[in-house]
This record gives structure tokens, sequence and C-alpha cells, in this order.
């Protein structure tokens, strides 16, 4: 008899957790079919050189938005009551807006010390945009963990929608009107603006009123984010986004635009699938540490869900999708099926392990995530300067690159499995 009711709430559990999944993944698949169907129309328009200078501007506004507001955003979920959560969303604010300062500050030197730099000659006028840009997504992100905290899941999705909606509106309308190459950029930050002002618009600024104490107490409680979880969440950006800022720099622009378009018919339409995955698992693997002090039935069912939907994506994509993608780009990116199917399983375990990292985060083991984080950036960006010693070409490079990721995506896998199952007593960390 228990056993069948155990059952029972097990099915309910999974049937609830794979229902918000859907309700954030509605959002992010009708958002993600935008950018995909106007790539042909993009591709046209716009020049490779463009579309890597994009590239270059994105990556480098994404990690800045990674770094921005101390890692303490993935503290609002977490906290106890909603007056806590109140004022670390007030502290991750400020700590954007005083990184958004210093990244400034930073480029001037950088633009001063190093003026003919072949990627600020590339970003050009741009490059000052870059602070704005990771303002924007960093306060966006820092607001859908409020929503998130909420299951206010429709504001999150609706918001993603807009984003891409307006990306492709403004880039296509800029491409045919003005036919300015900067059309792509402008593109990117306008989207940016409308959904964060979308999913800013019903806040109640008096909410998140508080005293001086108040925000120093909540501050020390969460004192690992700032410390650890922010490294982790910076190495863990940067060693996705800063291979096309490698690439333009040790090989040229071009390339940098033909693995960005790569990217952005396969890979980020993918990854946002994992977002919602994790998003979610987020949230249930908290309530389930909070009411048991494990974690290992939401990793379970969210690996097995992340691995049955990663098998249906990955593939028929590595068998079948070549011919049509190379079609479906004009003939733009001459090597595609190559960069396909060296990536494609590092891609697989990526996509997998992206979302399951949160359980260290759930169980406030930073330190552990950081330590991981740091050696994958490490391992990437010695994988690029060793390939350049040698001479090695792209293609030999990405090879080395694809199995490096691997194994250190491998690794995180188990990793979260671990502090998932281990008993309370033995974590290091216990809720106060």
């Amino acid at each position: 008899m228990y056993s069948g009711q155990n059952s029972k709430m097990s099915s309910k559990s999974n049937s609830k957790f794979l229902g918000q999944v859907l309700v954030l993944l509605k959002g992010n698949t009708v958002a993600q079919i935008i950018p995909v169907i106007i790539t042909p129309i993009i591709t046209r328009l716009y020049s490779i050189e463009s579309i890597g200078a994009l590239a270059v501007f994105v990556s480098l506004s994404s990690i800045i938005a990674a770094l921005s507001p101390a890692g303490l955003e993935q503290a609002v979920v977490l906290a106890h009551s909603n007056r806590r959560a109140n004022r670390v969303i007030l502290i991750a604010g400020m700590s954007v807006l005083i990184f958004s300062l210093l990244s400034l500050i930073i480029i001037t030197i950088v633009k001063l010390a190093v003026p003919d730099n072949r990627l600020l000659i590339e970003l050009n006028k741009f490059i000052w945009m870059i602070p704005i840009a990771s303002a924007l997504m960093a306060s966006t992100n820092i607001i859908n963990q409020y929503h998130l905290r909420y299951s206010e899941l429709k504001k999150i999705s609706n918001g993603v929608i807009l984003k891409f909606t307006s990306l492709g509106v403004i880039q296509i309308g800029l491409g045919l009107l003005a036919k300015v190459e900067s059309g792509l950029v402008w593109g990117r930050i306008s989207s940016n603006i409308a959904q964060f002002l979308f999913v800013a618009r019903n806040l109640n600024v008096k909410n998140f009123r508080s005293s001086r104490n108040e925000m120093v107490a909540t501050l020390k409680r969460y004192k690992k984010f700032p410390i650890f979880t922010v490294w982790g969440t910076f190495a863990n950006i940067s060693a996705i986004y800063i291979v096309s800022v490698l690439i333009a720099n040790y090989y040229s622009i071009k390339e940098a635009g033909e693995f960005a378009l790569m990217q952005r018919v396969l890979v980020i339409p993918i990854f946002f699938i994992g977002q919602a995955f994790g998003q979610i698992y987020y949230k249930h693997i908290v309530a389930e540490r909070h009411k048991t002090g494990f974690g290992l039935k939401s990793y379970r069912n969210a690996i097995a869900l992340l691995s049955i939907s990663g098998v249906v994506i990955f593939v028929p994509l590595y068998f079948f999708g070549i011919d049509f993608i190379d079609v479906f780009l004009g003939g733009k990116v001459e090597d595609i099926s190559t960069y396909v199917k060296i990536l494609a399983p590092m891609f697989f375990i990526r996509y997998i392990a992206n979302p399951l990292s949160m359980t260290l985060n759930a169980f406030e083991r930073q330190e552990l995530n950081m330590i991981w984080q740091v050696t994958l950036f490490a391992s990437i960006v010695a994988v690029f300067l060793v390939s350049n010693l040698l001479n090695y070409d792209l293609t030999q490079l990405l090879r080395i690159y694809s199995v490096v990721v691997s194994i250190m995506y491998t690794i995180q896998i188990v990793l979260s499995f671990k502090i998932a199952c281990t008993p309370p007593s033995s974590q290091s960390t216990v809720l106060s």
C-alpha cells in the first residue's frame, strides 16, 4: 500500500515537473523558431563578417552579464522568506550597476592602451554599448528569478518571445530599409531593452525597500554566492562564449561568423530547451532539499528527461541534419557538416550536464562548482593557446576542444549526482 502511494506521489511529481518545463519551453521554443526562420534572410542581408562581429559583441556582453550580479540572482529562489528574497534582488541590482560602470572604465583603458587590437577595430563604436547590453541582460535574469520564485512562468516565457520577435523585426527591418551592417547589433540591443521592460513592468518598487542592517545581514547570509558562485558562473559562461572571441582573435572574424551561424541554427535553440529544464529543476531540487535534505528524486527525474530529449534531438541532427542545414544557410558556412560532426557529441553531453549543475548551488556547494568551472575555462583557453602554438587550423582545434570539454561535462554530471544523494549530515553546508 505504501509502495503504491509512493509511486503515485512520484508520478504526480514527475507530471508537475514536466508541466512547468513545458510552460517555459513553449515560450523558448516559439522564441527560438523566429531566429532560425529569419536566418536565411539574415545571411542574405548581412555579411559573414557582420555576423562574426555580432557574435563577439554578444559574447563579451554575456560574459560581463554573468559576472555583474555577483552570483546573487541564484539566491532569489533559495531565500526562505519573500522579504529576504527582495533584499537579495536589491543587492544584486546594485552590483549590476557597479559592474557596468567598472566595465565601461576598463573598456576605455583597454581601447587607449591597444588601439590597434583586431577585436576593438571590428566592434568599433559598439564597444561602448557592451556595458549597457550586459546590464540589461543581467537585470532581466535577476527579475526572471523573482518570477520563478512565485511560479510566474508565463511572464518569463512571454518575455523571451517578445525579445526574439523584436530582434527579428528590427534586424530584418534595418537590413532591408537602412542597409547598414550594424543592424544586427542594434537589433540585439533593442530586443534586450524590450525584454527588460516587459518583465519589470509590474514590479512594485516599495516592496524592495530595506534598511542598511538588513541588507548587510542578507549579504552575509548568502556570502558564498559572491565569493564562489559568481566566479563559477563567470567561468561557465566564459567557457561557452569565449570560443567566438578566441576564434575571431586567433583566426578571423569571418570564421567567428561561420561558427556563430552554426551555433545560431543548431546550438542556441537546443540549449534554450536545456535552460527551461534547468530553471524548473533548480526550483524542484531546492524544495526537495528543504523537505528531505536530499535531491536524488529531482536529479533522477531531470537526468531521465534530459537524456531522452537529448537523444531525440542530437541523433537525427548528427545523421540527417547536415544537408538540410547547408541548404538552409545558402552555403554560407562551407564547413558546417564538419563542425556539426565534430561538436554534436560534446553538445549532447553539455545539454544534459548544464541543468544538473544547479544541484551544487541548491546544496550551497559553490566552492566545488567554482573549481570545476574555472578548470573548464582554463582548459578551453589552454586548447586555443596550444593549437595556436602548433599552427593547427580551426578543424583540428575543434576536435581537441570537443574531447576536452566532453570530459569536463561528464565529470560535472557525476559530481552533481554525488551531491544530490549525499546524506544531509555529510553536507558541509546546512540551511539556516
